[in-house]
């Protein structure tokens, strides 16, 4: 189990304390004050009240007031219906105590007097005072219930957030477990695959290479019996030596592209800056041959400057075009090319007025050895465009097909700026 930081135990151990020493001060002391205001307040009322009475005593015997004491002591002593005993008391401008009470009050006092009024001259007034210790003893009680919340507060605002802490610590900690141990099992998977792909490249170089010589001498030899034989077996004989032909011929070619393939990913070239002008120039004139032929038209935009590498960005042309001349209609054959700044990446795109393809193989047509037509009708191998998405990925770029049957194709590559 992982504990918490000292330092925030700590922290939480002071806010807790703080919140609990507050509640145990204010509770009592806003209990007191708002008691205090509301004595006042009865007090004054009170005040009022007897100074009422006592006017009325004064008005009806304006000179022998000051003699009427029993009268005065009769209405001072009746007790208000509800709330505390009290002390009430006439004293004349010269404080002399005319008349009073018989209540007794232990200190300590609060006192609030009114004016008493004869013909609108104030002639005494009279005070009324109540004893404090009533409310000072029920304000201890509180004080005595806001201790003990305050220490159920503290302990409730240290213990809680600790415990959801701990929990959080060890939540996190499992997830940081959980996370390390797929990290070293994506870490292990990614190595199996590095060395996987590897050892499968290195299959297929060896491979492709060490059968180039035995496939060689087949076809001399396959080659040399059609010439010295041909015409002078059967008809059949003819037509099986031709097949023979064919076949070492076709294989020879998938040869190739398996070879050039797995060299792809062997040959590690720097990068560096490459002229895409250039680059389409070179590859241009790898295909005038088959440019001449077909009567195509290739035209392309200003091409910018990557990083990259020439050779292999010069395949990537060389095939796109290549499909577009090959995919052609029946109409003069017109390809573009054109480039434009997307973002931080530079985006390449091929267009052509060629037969098109339906949008469900966009994705089919870049798997290796992969075809969409007969061989009879358009011959290949099938790893033109599975070599351009590799060379596009090495890049650090993608690419794509947009296209509809009968209506041209773009293929769209990118490269990083």
């Amino acid at each position: 189990m992982q504990n918490v930081n000292p330092k925030a135990a700590r922290t939480i151990s002071w806010i807790a304390a703080l919140i609990s020493i507050l509640v145990a001060v204010s509770l009592p002391a806003v209990y007191f004050a708002l008691s205090y205001q509301n004595q006042v307040g009865a007090l004054e009322a009170q005040a009022e009240i007897n100074a009422r009475l006592a006017s009325q005593v004064i008005n009806t015997n304006p000179t022998t007031w000051r003699f009427q004491t029993v009268k005065f002591e009769e209405f001072l002593s009746r007790r208000p219906r509800r709330g505390y005993p009290e002390v009430r008391r006439i004293v004349d401008t010269q404080d002399k105590v005319i008349a009073e009470s018989v209540d007794v009050l232990k200190p300590p006092l609060i006192t609030r007097s009114a004016s008493l009024l004869d013909s609108g001259l104030k002639v005494a007034r009279i005070e009324v005072s109540r004893s404090l210790q009533p409310l000072l003893q029920r304000t201890g009680l509180v004080a005595l219930f806001g201790l003990f919340l305050s220490l159920a507060v503290f302990v409730t605002l240290r213990v809680l957030p600790l415990r959801v802490l701990n929990r959080a610590l060890e939540k996190n900690a499992h997830l940081l477990e959980e996370s390390e141990r797929l990290r070293q099992e994506a870490d292990q998977k990614a190595a199996e695959l590095a060395r996987s792909n590897t050892e499968l490249q290195q299959f297929a170089y060896i491979a492709s290479h060490d059968l180039q010589e035995p496939l060689r001498m087949v076809a001399s030899y396959v080659q040399l019996l059609a010439r010295r034989y041909k015409g002078k077996l059967d008809a059949d004989a003819d037509e099986f030596i031709n097949f023979a032909v064919e076949g070492v011929l076709r294989m020879r070619g998938l040869i190739h592209a398996l070879s050039a393939y797995s060299r792809l990913g062997m040959e590690v070239k720097e990068f560096e800056p490459t002229n895409c002008e250039s680059v389409l120039a070179g590859a241009l004139r790898n295909l005038w041959v088959a440019i001449e032929e077909s009567g195509a038209v290739v035209t392309h935009d200003p091409l910018p400057t990557v990083l990259g590498d020439g050779t292999q960005l010069g395949q990537l042309f060389q095939n796109l075009i290549g499909n577009a001349i090959k995919y052609r209609s029946t109409e003069p054959s017109r390809i573009h090319v054109s480039s434009e700044r997307n973002g931080k990446e530079w985006l390449f795109s091929v267009r052509d007025n060629g037969i098109g393809i339906y949008p469900q193989y966009a994705e089919r047509i870049f798997v290796i050895f992969e075809r969409l037509h007969a061989r009879e009708k358009y011959p290949g191998t099938g790893i033109g465009l599975t070599l351009s998405k590799k060379i596009a990925e090495r890049h650090g770029g993608r690419i794509w097909v947009e296209s509809q049957p009968g209506k041209g194709s773009t293929f769209y590559f990118t490269i990083p700026v």
